[in-house]
């Protein structure tokens, strides 16, 4: 075609397709190149591309030019985007001296090289056509790889270089060099790798910003070797260092450590040391503290130590001994020195104060071990105490004539001590519990007007004199008089209660002994008044006793307990039994009157005849008549005196003989309880009237012959007579010089027959009767009271006794087969003696004899049960009791370690059963005292080889538990001595196991105050530690097998997303990637899998355990904090004199221990209180966010749909032919739908 010398232009508005332009092109571009140039300007081109293939070409290579000048194109101006496909190259400069092209083979990277080996390459940015100084910027790259940048500043087309980049065999070492200033006008400088930042030689390295901080967000801010740096120089001190709230400082790997927790700063593994403190000081606004135990013996050593003075300008507290080592050493006390404690140079201290005031909250001990204490005034002696040797204390007065006064507060005298032995003054009241006398006339003179007050019982070895009348003997109680002792002028003593009606104003006379009542004047006696009213006087009258009633008209009475009237010795001289109106006996001084319902019978004055009666008229006279008919006697009667109202009733003085033979002799009454047999003796001695009967059966007696019976009827339902018991004698052995005897007890049982009951037996031995009780193996006997033994009692059915008291043989009580003993009341083993269940001998175990033992072969011969059944909470107990005392039931306080009580577990080992293979011990913990017994718990086991117990575990008197220590700090303190050994281990052995293997529980909120783990080792370096706001560290690495970081991310439209999907972001959420509207830059990660898998290393944005917004935060995400009230209580029980619940007894908790936060509380409850005796505190905890309802159910994210787990970084699979990001890596195909890829 030749050379074109103009320039193809297209019309406005002209569109060709690409393939109608590479066709444009190759039809109009032959071998002629184009002179001029290509204006495209108005060209569109629709859907496509220019291709390689129909390149725009002058010459057979089909390129746009052939190298040669002539045949360059002058300009290219497109509109629109200028394309190269990958690794195709655009060259610049006549000899192709650099070129810029896509290399996605190797480098995955936009290329810009220069042509030449060894050449260097460098870019010039301008800012503009002008040639205006610091308005172009030089990139260059050296052969070799160095990259600099440097500026015109100085001067237009010279370029300063500022910043140079050398690289070195290992990326860990790359060079970053900076000529002048570096100003990072962003918010981060950023290494990828390790790098160092030279400031060449003595340089320094400024790092500046302003008001603004400097800050650093690597994990440590380290010195490139040990011991190598410092922060700050002489003459340029930093003036603040802040540190974060535990924050560590580290000497020497961990030689010292100053490290802060919640107010404190604590140093450990060294010595805080200073120089003297008058050169410099140490300043804290918390507290300074040392952990350091050692004693201070002298001024050199201890836990703090200075070699000049000690200032405190507040209280000083000592835990132990305050020693002033210096001769006359000086304690001062006052602002001025007002008050001094000072030592005399050798053994005796002088207190110095002006006044000198004593305040103990118990009792003062002054103790001289001379036995003399002085007390001086102005340096003269005034008052000697001087201890005997007897005990005794003498008080003296230094100067002779003078007394000992006692004063009050207002100096009016109390008592005074009068000299020369004279006695002692109390011109007020005297009040003690105890007044000693041994010699003179009178242990105690009151002073006119004065008395004696008895608050509590006194005893008075001597007697007490009341000299003024008027000045009567009181007693009181409560303040209140109650009994007044009094003497009138004549003489007449009184003693007078408050209320004789009552018995707040009885008055009791109790003795051991008999009480006399002594008056010397027979006439005037004893008088009884009621009220001030006499009304009997009981005196003497020629020794006879005379009871007169001093109010005329009067009667004496006797009274029963229940205050019916047993008889009255009536005014008109008669007797009365029962009450006035009833039977009186009475007479007239020549008559004895008898009177009975309403009739009265005047005795006959004359003697009876022989052989006469008492006989009535019809009148109710009494006359001697003849006997007539109805009684008659047998034998002599003589003295013997019969009355009888008719052939019923006879009252015989004498021996009465009943002939039986033909009739029985009735006893007859239909009166109620009636009538009544009475046998009565009224000889003065040691014998009564007895019943006899006698089996005099005029033959040789025979066994089991009857000597006697008493038989006992009475009607039953049917009304028949029925006999329901009878007593019988009974010849048990009849052979002569062996005779025994038998008892028997017949009582009616089910069909009224009468069997045996009980039966007393005497024996052939002498002393012994046997004593048979019940019939039949289901029989009981029931003994409220005690059964006294001298022998064996053996019961074939069940024994029920309150007491048993044996004393000597082998066995006090043998249980025959299938037998037992229950016991309804206290049973009583004497000391010394012993019990044993299953055996017939006691063993030693342990090295002791146990006096109560149960021995046996099996399970239930070889137990013993403790049960209790009752509706309530309370459970069986086993008490172990000791006390210092060696008496049984005295009281002595135990003391410091003293074992209270044990379990010892022995075994035989072949020859005793001395050893024991473990054992249970409590012991006292503490200092004892009333109501107060520290105690704790401890177990001991027995070693293989090892003869004796070695404690394992102790549960100490705060709770504590130790084990491998006697001396445990924290609730559970665990010390392990071998080497080999786990200190502990948790292991769930079910398989279908769903708990927590181990759970800690924290009553406090959320904070860094405290921890739930914290894990050191040798020389206290803290390797781990979780802390309480959901922190943990570790001086290490965390390692684990996961591959990836996730986190939790909410796709935009509320569903779960498909796993191994690209996503990209939609506002704060997720959405998976759309090739038609996303592009691939903007790929952020791959949906991850919920379920367990071993890719996860780390997951983030879980909000796993309560709902995120739970609690306040600021724009920063840092949590606001809030001050609460928080309650504690410690544990109370139920206590003597508490209104204690049916279920529970003293002892049993009435309130646990516990803690609450207030505001929790009182959401719960408007009126919610405080348990009494709790106390308060404020803590500072994370701000409750209000719309926060605990009430509602939350979901973790893990277990919603609309959270999907993102993979963001390292090696994650991905779905196979998935768009990835640039960026990331291919790093194998799991299989054909998964690839695995690197994410970066």
């Amino acid at each position: 075609m030749g050379t074109v010398s103009r320039v193809h232009t297209f019309s406005a508005g002209s569109v060709l397709t690409a393939a109608q332009l590479n066709n444009e092109f190759d039809n109009l571009l032959t071998s002629s190149a184009i002179n001029g140039g290509l204006d495209a300007t108005n060209l569109g081109v629709t859907a496509g591309q220019v291709t390689a293939s129909k390149a725009l070409v002058v010459d057979s290579s089909r390129n746009l030019d052939d190298t040669t000048t002539t045949n360059m194109i002058n300009n290219l101006t497109l509109s629109g985007t200028l394309k190269l496909i990958d690794d195709q190259a655009l060259t610049l400069g006549t000899n192709d001296d650099i070129t810029v092209k896509y290399d996605e083979t190797t480098n995955d990277a936009l290329e810009i090289a220069a042509a030449v080996e060894g050449a260097a390459l460098a870019v010039v940015l301008k800012a503009d056509q002008g040639d205006d100084a610091g308005d172009e910027w030089k990139l260059g790259v050296a052969d070799g790889g160095t990259l600099t940048l440097g500026n015109d500043i100085a001067s237009a087309g010279t370029y300063v270089t500022g910043l140079t980049i050398t690289p070195n065999s290992t990326t860990a070492a790359w060079i970053l060099d900076f000529e002048g200033d570096v100003d990072v006008g962003g918010d981060t400088l950023s290494f990828n790798a390790a790098a160092t930042i030279d400031t060449s030689g003595n340089n320094n390295l400024t790092l500046s910003a302003g008001t603004a901080d400097v800050v650093v967000t690597a994990s440590n801010l380290a010195p490139a070797s040990n011991d190598g740096s410092a922060i700050g120089v002489s003459g340029t001190a930093w003036s603040d260092l802040f540190l974060a709230s535990g924050a560590v400082v580290n000497f020497d790997a961990g030689d010292v450590t100053l490290t802060h927790s919640s107010n404190t700063l604590t140093v450990a593994g060294g010595t805080l040391a200073t120089a003297a403190l008058t050169a410099s000081t140490i300043t804290a606004s918390g507290i300074i503290k040392t952990d350091d135990t050692t004693d201070a013996t002298s001024t050199t050593d201890g836990s703090l130590q200075t070699d000049g003075g000690l200032s405190v300008v507040k209280d000083a507290v000592i835990g132990d001994d305050l020693k002033l080592l210096s001769d006359s050493a000086v304690l001062s006390l006052g602002a001025d020195s007002d008050a001094t404690l000072t030592h005399d140079g050798t053994t005796g201290v002088t207190i110095a104060a002006n006044p000198i005031t004593v305040d103990s909250g118990a009792a003062l001990t002054l103790d001289a071990h001379t036995g003399v204490f002085v007390f001086k005034d102005a340096g003269s002696e005034v008052l000697r105490f001087t201890e005997g040797n007897s005990g005794d204390v003498t008080v003296k007065l230094a100067t002779d004539g003078k007394d000992l006064v006692f004063t009050d507060n207002g100096d009016a005298t109390n008592m005074k001590i009068l000299d020369a032995a004279a006695g002692i003054n109390v011109p007020g009241e005297v009040q003690t519990t105890g007044i000693g006398y041994t010699d003179g006339d009178n242990a105690i003179t009151i002073a006119d007007g004065g008395g004696i007050t008895v608050p509590q019982a006194s005893t008075f070895s001597a007697a007490i004199t009341v000299t003024d009348t008027t000045a009567p003997l009181i007693l009181k109680y409560d303040a209140q008089e109650y009994v007044t002792h009094a003497v009138s002028s004549a003489g007449v003593y009184s003693i007078t209660t408050t209320d004789a009606s009552s018995d707040s104003g009885a008055i009791t006379l109790d003795t051991v002994d008999s009480i006399t009542l002594d008056s010397d004047t027979a006439t005037e006696g004893i008088v009884y008044a009621d009220s001030g009213t006499n009304l009997l006087r009981i005196h003497n009258a020629s020794s006879d006793v005379v009871f007169k009633p001093l109010v005329d008209a009067k009667d004496i009475v006797f009274q029963q307990y229940d205050g019916n009237e047993v008889c009255r010795i009536a005014d008109n001289r008669r007797l009365y039994l029962y009450d006035e109106g009833g039977e009186y006996i009475s007479s007239n001084g020549t008559a004895l009157t008898i009177a009975s319902g309403g009739v009265a019978w005047e005795w006959p004055v004359a003697d009876g005849s022989d052989g006469q009666v008492l006989k009535t008229d019809s009148s109710g006279n009494l006359d001697w008549v003849s006997q007539s008919s109805g009684i008659s006697f047998d034998g002599s009667t003589a003295n013997g005196m019969l009355t009888y109202k008719d052939s019923d009733e006879a009252s015989v003085e004498s021996t009465l003989t009943y002939d039986g033979s033909s009739q029985d002799m009735l006893v007859s009454s239909t009166s109620a309880s009636k009538p009544v047999l009475t046998l009565k003796n009224t000889n003065n001695g040691a014998t009564s009237a007895y019943l006899k009967f006698i089996n005099d059966k005029g033959a040789a007696g025979a066994d089991n012959d009857v000597c006697g019976t008493i038989t006992f009827y009475g009607d039953d339902d049917n009304q028949d007579n029925i006999e329901f018991a009878r007593i019988e004698g009974v010849v048990a052995d009849a052979s002569n010089g062996d005779e025994c005897g038998a008892l028997k007890l017949y009582v009616a049982e089910n069909d009224g027959n009468n069997t045996v009951g009980l039966s007393l037996t005497g024996s052939t031995t002498d002393g012994e009767v046997d004593a048979t009780i019940g019939a039949g193996s289901a029989s009981v006997v029931t003994v409220p009271g005690h059964i006294d033994l001298a022998g064996d009692i053996n019961v074939a059915g069940e024994l029920q006794t309150a007491n048993i008291g044996y004393t000597d043989g082998d066995n006090a009580i043998t249980i025959a087969d299938g037998g037992a003993v229950t016991f309804a009341q206290d049973a009583y083993v004497a000391n010394g003696s012993g019990m044993v269940v299953g055996n017939t001998a006691q063993i030693a175990t342990g090295g002791v004899t146990a006096e109560m033992q149960v021995q046996g072969t099996g399970d239930a011969d070889s137990a013993v049960t403790f049960a209790r059944f009752s509706a309530d909470a309370s459970a069986a107990n086993m008490f172990f009791l000791k006390s210092r005392n060696g008496t049984i039931g005295s009281n002595t306080v135990v003391q410091d370690d003293d074992r209270i009580g044990q379990l010892i577990f022995c075994a035989d080992d072949g020859s005793d059963y001395v050893g024991n293979a473990a054992r249970i011990w409590a012991e006292i913990d503490g200092t004892p005292g009333n109501n107060d017994l520290p105690g704790a718990l401890v177990f001991g086991t027995t070693a293989d080889d090892a003869n004796g117990d070695t404690e394992r575990m102790r549960i100490d008197s705060s709770g504590r538990v130790g084990i491998g220590t006697d001396s445990p700090t924290t609730p559970l303190f665990v010390s392990l001595s071998a080497t080999n050994n786990n200190a502990q281990k948790l292991d769930a052995t079910s398989a279908s196991y769903t708990n927590n293997m181990l759970l800690l529980d924290c009553a406090t909120a959320a904070s860094s105050s405290y921890h739930f783990a914290y894990l050191r080792s040798s020389g206290g370096d803290i390797e781990f530690r979780f802390r309480g706001d959901g922190v943990a560290y570790a001086d290490g690495s965390w390692s684990g097998s996961g591959a990836d970081y996730q986190e939790f991310f909410e796709s935009a439209d509320g569903s779960a997303l498909e796993v191994g999907k690209s996503v990209v972001m939609d506002g704060d959420k997720v959405r998976v990637y759309n090739a038609s509207s996303d592009s691939t830059d903007n790929i952020i990660g791959v949906v991850r899998p919920k379920a367990d898998n071993k890719n996860s290393a780390v997951i983030g944005n879980t909000a796993w355990n309560h709902w995120t917004d739970k609690y306040l935060t600021d724009d920063w995400g840092v949590y606001l904090r809030e001050d609460v009230t928080v309650w504690e209580w410690d544990e109370v029980r139920y206590a003597d004199g508490d209104d204690i619940p049916e279920d529970k007894q003293i002892g049993d908790v009435k309130i646990e221990a516990g803690s609450c936060y207030e505001r929790d509380e009182l959401a719960k409850d408007a009126s919610w209180t405080p348990p009494a005796g709790a106390t308060s505190s404020t803590q500072d905890v994370r701000k409750r966010n209000p719309d926060y309802d605990e009430e509602r159910t939350y979901a973790p994210r893990e277990e919603r749909d609309e959270w999907n787990l993102i993979g963001l970084l390292g090696q994650v699979q991905i779905k196979a032919n998935e768009p990835t990001r640039p960026t990331w890596i291919k790093m194998k195909q799991i299989s054909d739908s998964v690839d695995l890829w690197l994410v970066r």
